[in-house]
């Protein structure tokens, strides 16, 4: 148990452990209870229950969570159940949640490089006479931005390059009274 517990802990900061343990927590002169409490000690957890979770009166289901773990548990009861010797434990807990990470989304690039007008000019042109001439207003330009689309996307198509890093942005036009040192009417100026 207590090998599989410290692997827990080193394979995430944030913990929670809930179950039957069956050490009688609540009785401090068991060896299995001091040692356990030991263990939950050195591996810098916590042990929440405090009541009775067993019929005989002894505390043998826990909720165990890290120290760094910010839980609260303003309210838990413990109910004994017909069909087994362990009390049902309801607990309400107060677990903040980490702030989300900002997401990075893939931009889109096209290598215009190698466009020439001319090659604009042919696809483009093929596209725009399959058009027929009793179309509408409107017809007309959807027709015009579906052909300059495809004309685009069949000579320099879109690609998606993967997200950037979210590098907070800079304000270049913008420097703080304490780290600007220029006593410059023009640079207080721009400032």
């Amino acid at each position: 148990l207590a090998t599989f517990i410290a692997s827990l802990t080193t394979s995430s900061k944030n913990l929670l452990l809930l179950g039957d343990f069956n050490i009688p927590y609540n009785t401090h002169t068991h060896s299995h209870t001091t040692e356990f409490t030991q263990l939950l000690a050195d591996l810098s957890l916590y042990q929440h229950v405090t009541l009775p979770t067993h019929q005989a009166g002894n505390t043998l289901d826990l909720i165990i969570s890290s120290n760094n773990l910010p839980l609260t548990i303003p309210s838990l009861i413990t109910s004994p159940l017909p069909y087994t010797d362990h009390h049902l434990i309801r607990f309400l807990c107060n677990i903040p949640l980490p702030p989300p990470k900002p997401t990075s989304h893939p931009h889109y690039t096209r290598n215009l490089k190698h466009l020439t007008t001319n090659s604009f000019d042919i696809t483009f042109n093929a596209l725009i006479d399959d058009i027929p001439s009793e179309s509408s207003l409107n017809q007309l330009a959807e027709s015009f931005q579906s052909c300059i689309a495809l004309t685009y996307n069949t000579l320099a198509p879109s690609i998606t390059l993967p997200p950037r890093p979210n590098l907070k942005c800079s304000e270049p036009w913008f420097s703080s009274p304490s780290t600007t040192h220029s006593t410059s009417p023009i640079q207080k100026t721009l400032d």
